[in-house]
């Protein structure tokens, strides 16, 4: 059977072994047991092992296993980001991002860490949540659109809660 249109459940019954003529959105990806997107401008790479790769230009580099990209343009070296989560667009896991969840469009994340809402940033320990949200260092907690936690010294654990609330430790 060949097709050159879309294809449905609703209008082709099968396991798909016999159709030509069309790709498939997600298909094996370089890494064992990896998965990935193919019908993007760009293809996503799913090079580690157990990683999935979904959207345009999204790739998860070898050292990475375990980790799941899903948008656009989450690219990079993402080395050794094991067990990590973005999903967003521009998406970053800088160093080594381990473990850590990054959701939300230009959201970043860095050693396990948790980013949530849009250019929301965790560095090392820390959570952030909401717009624009900013956690910085071990234990730092920042909630709200625009707020700010900044850990120093010896005392790394800061939170703030609310919208642009600060919080900064003193050290």
């Amino acid at each position: 059977v060949s097709i050159t249109g879309p294809v449905s459940a609703s209008t082709y019954f099968g396991n798909g072994s016999s159709l030509t003529g069309i790709s498939n959105g997600l298909v094996l990806g370089h890494g064992v047991n990896s998965l990935q997107s193919a019908l993007t401008t760009t293809p996503a790479v799913a090079a580690a092992e157990l990683s999935i790769a979904i959207g345009n230009n999204v790739t998860v580099e070898s050292l990475s296993t375990g980790m799941i990209a899903i948008g656009n343009n989450i690219n990079g070296t993402f080395t050794n980001r094991d067990h990590s989560i973005a999903i967003g667009g521009g998406v970053i896991l800088e160093n080594n991002g381990f473990e850590s969840v990054a959701i939300g469009s230009g959201s970043r994340g860095e050693d396990y860490s948790v980013s949530i809402g849009a250019g929301a940033s965790s560095v090392g320990h820390s959570i952030s949540i909401g717009k624009s949200a900013a956690a910085g260092g071990a234990g730092s907690i920042a909630i709200g659109s625009g707020s700010v936690s900044t850990a120093a010294g010896t005392n790394p654990r800061t939170i703030a809660i609310g919208d642009k609330a600060s919080a900064t430790g003193v050290g």
